[in-house]
This record gives structure tokens, sequence and C-alpha cells, in this order.
């Protein structure tokens, strides 16, 4: 069976303070002393859910970069099209400014 207690303190002597309480615990308590920080504690609850935050950022991330190209060939493609309609009025004698005229 285990006891447990916990001890809040201040970090600067903290050998002192871990060696003193250890010497209480020996000379009151048959059990051995054993101490864990809780700040240790914690980083083993919350690590797999730090991994899993990692994992969403990259994904997210590369979703973004397959979206990006998707609109560069969308654009390029567009542009593609642009270009073989201007060369066809062109062809078949269009003036200037009917070639880049906003309505058609």
């Amino acid at each position: 069976m285990d006891e447990l207690f916990f001890y809040k303190g201040e970090t600067r002597e903290l050998p002192k303070t871990i060696a003193f309480l250890e010497s209480s615990v020996k000379k009151y308590s048959p059990y051995p002393f054993e101490y864990e920080f809780l700040e240790d504690q914690f980083n083993q609850l919350y690590s797999s859910e730090r991994k899993l935050g990692e994992i969403f950022g990259f994904f997210t991330i590369l979703s973004i970069l397959i979206s990006s190209l998707g609109l560069f060939g969308l654009a390029a493609f567009m542009s593609d099209q642009r270009t073989k309609e201007i060369g066809i009025r062109k062809v078949l004698g269009a003036s200037v400014e009917v070639l880049f005229s906003s309505d058609q």
C-alpha cells in the first residue's frame, strides 16, 4: 500500500528539500521514499495529445499545399485557354480593342 503526500515549495533549493523530506520519511515511516514531480506526470499524460496535434498540423499544411497546387493548375489552364482564344481571334482578323475587351 502506498502512502502519498504532496509538497509544494520553492525550486531554488530543490536538492536540500528532497534530502530533508527523505530523511523525515525514513525517520517516521517504514515505506521507502520515492518521489515524482507533478510536471513530469502531466507531460506523460499529454504526450499523446501533443503528438496528435503535430500530426494534424502536418496534414493541415499538406492539404493547404495541395489546394494551392490545384489553384495554380486552374489558373494555368485558364491562361492557356485564353491564349488559344486570343490566337484564334487574331487569325480571324479581330482588332486589338476587341481582343482585350471585357465583354465576351
